[in-house]
């Protein structure tokens, strides 16, 4: 029989798992198989995991998993008829030569071999110059997996024979010795702090895959783009902005939100990639100043503190541009809106976003993002503000608008975080992110959250987690008061975020104190790890969507603290 590692699969039951159980009944102690491999220290792979390394005396080559029909179109790789992020040819041999990067570096024997694409559900008809057909196991294959990763092995042999490089065959001693110094190098635990960082490095690869919805949606003048947690709807919107401004050289623009706390993000970005000459960030306290400034001509930061000022501001379904009053030629060629659930029945924002642009809201080029399971700012306002939410407007600024719907595609949050925050809502999307910290989510009974805080905080900066990648969420705002006072928790001062910032204090971490937040101030945002403190009741509907926003904050670990109650009802164990 054949040896495969780890002997018992953990995973979705998928191609992959397939492939698993197919080796592991290889009647041949001439192999064995490593599966979910990580590379520590990988920066060229999209994803830093290895479907399987297979190894024997006289090769080493990776098999990297597809399922579902493969096939390729005008230069493009489908999947069961959708487009492929990346061709899996290419996807291999950088897997593939990212091992062997790691071999040589650390001086390990160096077998023949490459990279193989296993594709279970298709049937390869057709050759190419981009593979050898001894390269590819398909489902033809599969049907006699034995002989499929002989002839292989015996491609990359002669490969090497033809290139002129050595062939050896390993001594049983040799054999073992490089299994062994394989597995614990290249499949190694993390700790949180690494698996952090692993997650950071990831994330960034994603980003060019995210990127390519633009292509998609960047032909229509004005279209609103929906898609769940995780879609990577953020940064596309940004990403917009940069490409509206590179192909017009004199127009302006506006990203805009309501979060302040999500436009010092953004606002960050813009003055690293130089463009705040021509790019705006607007949130609910940014908007009015921009009109007063560029449509009026008052600038309010310079008025005597308590001067009345009577401006007047056109109502959200008029064309500014048509009052005498206004000077319309500084206001915005375009807006790119995001999070614009929270937005769109907002008369206060509608109004004063409407009078930023030369045309109007109904008449601009638009580029409008939302999530309606994450429209929670009119659920969570109090007050005056509540009032300012309308179920009704008399008219519909984006009636007009081209809508998108994006593929159910995470690409931000891990897939345990992903799989848990969909079970509250009954929903389902892809996971491409798998993350590297195994558990992401963990659950802490406890009757007293702020001591368990302090706990929670000492254990992920004893695991190597930075405190400028901790952030604490209250999601019900129940410990607010407290926490408000400066309290400390784990040795670590609680401080909520400051909105006062310039270009060289933005990113700015004071050493020695963990961030805290309410959660309508953390929508739209990411971090690395989340602790929820104030857990819902469930007792209301919407309960489960606040949760949801919290969780999806997460880019890579997730602590829960609530009373076994309140985490059975968030559907997370209570146990873990």
């Amino acid at each position: 029989m054949s040896q495969i590692y780890p002997e018992k699969y953990r995973g979705k039951i998928n191609a992959e798992a397939r492939v698993y159980q197919q080796l592991n009944d290889l009647r041949s102690s001439h192999w064995r198989f490593f599966h979910s491999v990580d590379i520590a220290r990988h920066s060229v792979k999209k994803s830093g995991e290895i479907d399987f390394v297979a190894i024997s005396r006289s090769a080493l080559f990776t098999l990297e998993v597809k399922g579902g029909k493969l096939t390729r179109r005008n230069g493009t790789w489908l999947a069961n008829g959708k487009e492929m992020d990346e061709s899996p040819i290419t996807q291999a041999t950088d897997n593939y030569n990212a091992l062997r990067r790691h071999l040589k570096k650390a001086k390990l024997p160096m077998l023949p071999g490459g990279h193989c694409c296993v594709w279970p559900d298709t049937l390869l008809e057709t050759h190419s110059m981009e593979w050898h057909q001894s390269s590819i196991i398909d489902k033809r294959g599969m049907n006699d997996l034995l002989r499929a990763l002989e002839t292989a092995e015996q491609h990359f042999r002669d490969e090497a024979t033809r290139l002129g490089k050595p062939t050896p065959t390993l001594s049983e001693a040799a054999y073992t010795a490089l299994c062994e110094s394989i597995l614990p190098d290249i499949v190694q635990p993390l700790t949180a702090g690494q698996g952090v960082e692993a997650d950071k490095s990831e994330l960034v690869e994603l980003n060019r895959s995210q990127s390519r919805i633009l292509d998609r949606i960047f032909d229509n003048p004005r279209i609103v783009i929906s898609g769940p947690a995780g879609s990577g709807k953020t940064l596309v919107a940004y990403e917009a902005c940069k490409r509206l401004l590179r192909e017009n050289p004199h127009w302006r623009g506006a990203f805009a939100c309501q979060s302040i706390y999500l436009a010092k993000d953004i606002q960050l970005k813009v003055w690293e990639d130089g463009i705040s000459d021509r790019l705006e960030v607007l949130n609910e306290e940014t908007m009015y100043p921009f009109y007063t400034r560029n449509a009026r001509g008052i600038d309010l930061s310079k008025q005597e503190p308590g001067s009345a000022l009577a401006i007047k501001i056109p109502g959200y379904a008029v064309d500014p541009s048509s009052l005498k009053e206004i000077d319309s030629k500084r206001l915005l060629d375009f807006v790119v809106v995001d999070e614009g659930q929270d937005i769109v029945n907002n008369v206060a924002l509608l109004t004063f976003l409407n009078a930023c642009t030369k045309r109007g809201l109904a008449k601009c080029r638009l580029l409008w993002f939302e999530d309606t399971q994450q429209a929670i700012a009119a659920k969570l306002a109090s007050g005056n503000r509540r009032k300012l939410y309308v179920d009704l407007l008399d008219h519909d600024v984006l009636k007009d608008c081209f809508r998108y719907r994006l593929d159910p595609i995470n690409y931000r949050n891990p897939a345990q975080i992903a799989g848990k925050a969909e079970k509250l809502l009954g929903i389902t999307t892809e996971h491409v992110f798998d993350g590297n910290i195994d558990p992401q989510v963990t659950s802490w009974v406890t009757e007293d959250p702020l001591e368990a805080l302090g706990r929670a905080i000492m254990q992920l900066e004893r695991q190597g987690v930075r405190e400028k990648d901790i952030m604490v969420i209250s999601i019900t705002g129940k410990s607010a008061g407290i926490l408000e006072k400066g309290l400390r928790a784990g040795g670590k001062n609680l401080s909520y975020e400051s909105d006062v910032f310039d270009q060289s204090t933005g990113r700015h971490h004071p050493a020695g104190h963990v961030r805290w937040s309410r959660l309508i101030d953390v929508k739209g945002r990411e971090f690395p790890a989340i602790i929820m403190l104030d857990l819902p009741d469930f007792k209301d509907p919407f309960d489960k969507h606040f949760m949801y926003v919290a969780l999806t904050r997460a880019n890579s670990l997730v602590i829960a603290l609530g009373t076994r109650e309140q985490l059975l009802a968030a559907k997370l164990d209570p146990s873990s």
